[in-house]
């Protein structure tokens, strides 16, 4: 008789949970709202003089996160799915949760139509600003689209994690993960 081998034999576990809880710390400790700033750094240039330049802008740093997001949350299912519900999966869940959340809501009172360039000014040390372009108005509606189209996807996963978590609880916990379902 062929013995049936689990998906999860050849994932180390320990290594993708380790991951996967440091970059919760990085999702929760990271707040989109509208206190998030463009980053901007300045550039020696040939003749000794310093200029600004665009490290990560706003667009940036949000499509970063909701990449995660997307990892995390397949990250997710997978652990759940082998080791069952434990306290670290559900601060998972909602740590996901609330960051769709927060990047739901830093769009919600933005309309697309009224996007415009964004422009930072910074002080140089002799204390002489200069204003320049961070995000066209193209780059920003690019940015958004990309990001609402990702929520999407994620969106139905994120809701399949919370109703299984529910499912649990309402279970009383009595989930039998995967791994002892195999010999």
């Amino acid at each position: 008789m062929v013995k049936k081998i689990s998906i999860y034999s050849k994932v180390n576990f320990t290594t993708l949970k380790n991951e996967l809880f440091s970059t919760m710390e990085y999702l929760a400790s990271e707040v989109v709202d509208d206190n998030l700033e463009d980053d901007v750094d300045w550039k020696f240039n040939k003749k000794g003089g310093v200029s600004p330049q665009i490290v990560s802008t706003l667009e940036k740093k949000i499509e970063t996160q909701l990449n995660t997001v997307d990892t995390c949350s397949k990250i997710l299912k997978v652990i759940f799915e082998k080791e069952g519900l434990s306290d670290n999966v559900v601060k998972a869940i909602e740590t996901l949760t609330t960051k769709l959340d927060q990047i739901e809501n830093y769009y919600a009172n933005k309309p697309i139509s009224e996007l415009q360039k964004r422009y930072v000014t910074k002080t140089f040390s002799k204390g002489n600003p200069v204003t320049f372009m961070v995000a066209s108005r193209e780059d920003r509606i690019n940015s958004r689209t990309k990001v609402l189209e990702k929520i999407f996807k994620i969106k139905p996963l994120i809701t399949e994690l919370e109703n299984m978590k529910e499912e649990v609880i309402l279970k009383g916990g009595y989930e039998i993960p995967e791994s002892m379902m195999y010999d």
